[in-house]
């Protein structure tokens, strides 16, 4: 299999305003062809990182390459790079056409070639017929193909993309999801978005930048992230989690976890464990089972009261109480509409397997 090649190296970037650090020394690369995402929490930093790869914002320190080159002192506009940004940043007294070829024309570019070229990224964003509208006549997301047809005409090696859905209603903003990811894949450049939005950074992207406070948290494919977080941050950022605080010790050839919260349990020897840096122990609410009964076959069980209950449609968030402070979160699919369901006050059985159990620095 041939290897990708990188596309973007970053080196111990930092950016600070002030006293302020709004990116940590970071450093990553980034392959060519791959769907990346900068993925954090509002003031992370995700943008300030992606305002320099533009070259919009001068890192204080470290190198940015881009496929080999040092762009220290290249301007933006000299970027083998495209911008869109989160307001679409379409021009309201051009037309269609008109915005998407603005970057060719002022480049001197042939009205023929720009024609053509300005064409064929309409058809690439499923805006084929659109060129003589105005942007007053476009929905969001037609006005957000435009900015992307325009980024994408000039045939980028890298396209930036900073919250560029977050305009959006949460049904189009799902579907125009799926278009990017399909549009990525049918262009093969590629793409960088910033998103906090943790459903789409896992939905879209090849690989993950979890963001904290300025610093790379981890970096992983989503199912990674997702199943396997780095620290106690990114365990909690990423996804619905129970997380509670615990002590872990050796005994034997097993851990021994101890939380006040949850009480305690072994689980099998973990070489990549380090007992001492242990802080929390934290389940995901849809590896719990809710049962009427105790059950015979899990290593961890408790009684459990009802408290709240959430309806979501396809699936229902259960929030159960352990003594007295303790609530824990679970979740059950709805897959029949004669699904009995638990009510508030009902005592019901919580179980896991122990090998669920994420164990957190």
């Amino acid at each position: 299999m041939i290897q990708a090649k990188t596309v973007i190296e970053i080196r111990n970037i930092s950016k600070r305003f002030g006293n302020v650090i709004a990116v940590d020394s970071n450093s990553l690369t980034i392959k060519e062809g791959e769907f990346f995402a900068l993925l954090g929490p509002s003031g992370c930093g995700k943008t300030t990182l992606l305002r320099m790869l533009a070259g919009l914002e001068v890192p204080t320190d470290g190198k940015i390459l881009i496929d080999g080159e040092d762009m220290q002192g290249v301007a933006p506009n000299h970027r083998p790079i495209n911008m869109v940004f989160q307001s679409y940043a379409v021009f309201p007294h051009m037309t269609v056409f008109d915005n998407v070829g603005y970057g060719l024309k002022v480049t001197g570019i042939a009205a023929s070639t720009i024609r053509e070229e300005v064409m064929a990224a309409l058809e690439q964003v499923r805006l084929g017929g659109y060129q003589d509208r105005m942007p007053d006549q476009l929905s969001g997301g037609q006005k957000q193909r435009v900015a992307l047809a325009r980024a994408l005409v000039k045939k980028p090696k890298v396209l930036l993309l900073d919250e560029p859905l977050s305009a959006l209603d949460a049904k189009l903003r799902e579907a125009m999801q799926l278009e990017l990811v399909k549009l990525q894949n049918t262009v093969g450049i590629t793409f960088i978005i910033v998103t906090h939005d943790q459903d789409e950074a896992l939905s879209m992207a090849d690989r993950i930048a979890v963001i904290n406070s300025g610093k790379i948290e981890q970096i992983a494919e989503p199912r990674t992230i997702y199943e396997f977080p780095a620290n106690r941050f990114v365990a909690d950022f990423i996804g619905k989690m129970n997380v509670f605080d615990a002590k872990v010790a050796k005994e034997g050839d097993r851990l021994a976890i101890q939380s006040s919260e949850i009480g305690r349990f072994l689980v099998s020897d973990r070489k990549d464990i380090e007992p001492n840096r242990i802080n929390a122990v934290a389940i995901r609410p849809e590896k719990i089972r809710l049962t009427g009964t105790r059950p015979d076959d899990s290593l961890y069980c408790t009684e459990a009261k009802i408290v709240n209950i959430a309806y979501h449609g396809k699936e229902t968030a259960i929030f159960v109480e352990i003594g007295e402070n303790t609530e824990i979160s679970c979740t059950v699919q709805n897959s029949s509409r004669k699904q009995d369901m638990p009510k508030i006050g009902d005592f019901r059985w919580l179980s896991w397997e122990v090998d669920d159990m994420l164990l957190l620095e």
